[in-house]
């Protein structure tokens, strides 16, 4: 599908986002892959806090066959018209990457990013274009570099950023404390798990000598030193 026609489609989609109205009790969540991410971790929260019931809501997911609606949660295929029409109609917009170019109705809607990872990341191109501009109610960040990484790179304003760390993660001190069994006696945890890669026709970073990106083999060394010293 050639660009031009694409806008046209995405402008279609917020004509008529703007005239069904919403049903103010939908939440429609959306991740990739399937019913992951943090969206999942933002949705099971609501499930333990027992709100899945006050609220109605609704999975995009491609494996349509993988998944069992209940009285309060479906499931709709992703980019099918029954899962635009749920994007449409909900209230509540919870997503990890882009579904209908995003054309959501600020003031009728509500959307939060909980973005799917943190830069660094070479989200800039060379010639100095952004390659993504988020437009949302509110955004997750780890930190306040990365947040100050989001604005720079992201074209998203300073009050919508929210410092209150990826949902996902939580799933990492819950249960058994995964990094307790791996690193025992350790009083606090820093896991980079880089995801440079090449992908949609573009470099996404580079690697180093090591294999793993930025870092170079005495430069890794020195951070453990440091670390150590900690």
């Amino acid at each position: 599908m050639s660009t031009k026609i694409e806008k046209i489609l995405l402008k279609g989609v917020y004509a008529l986002n703007r005239v069904i109205p919403k049903k103010q009790n939908q939440i429609f969540f959306y991740s990739s892959p399937d019913y992951s991410d943090s969206a999942r971790a933002l949705f099971e929260e609501m499930q333990r806090e027992g709100l899945v019931g006050k609220y109605s809501v609704v999975w995009a997911v491609k494996d349509i066959k993988g998944f069992q609606n209940t009285e309060y949660v479906k499931f709709v295929r992703h980019r099918s018209l029954k899962n635009l029409w749920n994007f449409c109609r909900s209230r509540y917009l919870v997503r990890t990457h882009s579904l209908w170019g995003n054309r959501y109705v600020q003031g009728k809607q509500v959307m939060c990013v909980a973005w799917h990872g943190m830069p660094l990341k070479h989200l800039v191109s060379p010639d100095n274009v952004q390659r993504h501009t988020v437009k949302a109610d509110y955004v997750t960040t780890t930190s306040e570099v990365f947040h100050k990484e989001f604005i720079a790179s992201m074209g998203i304003r300073n009050d919508i950023c929210m410092e209150k760390g990826l949902p996902r993660n939580d799933y990492l001190f819950s249960g058994k404390k995964i990094p307790e069994i791996l690193f025992p006696g350790y009083d606090h945890y820093i896991i980079w798990m880089p995801t440079f890669r090449k992908a949609a026709g573009f470099q996404d970073g580079c690697e180093g000598e090591l294999g793993i990106p930025i870092l170079t083999g005495g430069n890794l060394k020195n951070l453990n030193a440091e670390l150590q010293k900690k």
